[in-house]
């Protein structure tokens, strides 16, 4: 949250823009590699160069959020499209509050990025992690008088 407020308090410059995009571009790449040629290696995920307090990810980090607002958010989309966007946007402080649960109960239950090649297990684990998770929270939306405030 507060790199995002310091990104809208202080706007970068579009070459400042255009530096941040390339950086974010190539440290994603380089982290993904690394992390898969490390695994391999030890035999286990590792998250050495992509763990949330690592520099590359605030880094990356900082280019997807200013992606969104300052290019994406100038996309008009047809109506579903938005209807769709504004549902998934409601449903994700509830996925991050528990996609780290959900990602130690698959681990106890052996889906672990290290279960196919990590490069295929990565988006596959991510997009079924945010799958089961937007439906759990979807759920307890639905709970009266709670749902709503705890998601």
């Amino acid at each position: 949250y507060m790199l995002g407020w310091y990104l809208r308090r202080y706007p970068l410059s579009e070459k400042w823009e255009r530096v941040l995009y390339i950086c974010g571009t190539v440290l994603l790449l380089l982290g993904a590699t690394a992390n898969t040629i490390f695994s391999v290696r030890e035999g286990a995920y590792t998250e050495r160069f992509t763990g949330y307090t690592n520099p590359n990810t605030v880094i990356v980090a900082a280019a997807i959020y200013t992606l969104f607002t300052k290019q994406i958010s100038k996309v008009q989309f047809s109506e579903k499209a938005t209807q769709r966007i504004s549902r998934l946007s409601e449903y994700s402080f509830g996925v991050y509050l528990i996609h780290a649960l959900l990602l130690d109960v698959f681990a106890v239950a052996g889906l672990k990025p290290t279960v196919l090649h990590p490069v295929l297990a990565m988006p596959l684990i991510t997009m079924l992690t945010f799958a089961v998770t937007a439906v759990i929270v979807m759920l307890i939306r639905k709970v009266p008088n709670v749902g709503r405030k705890i998601t």
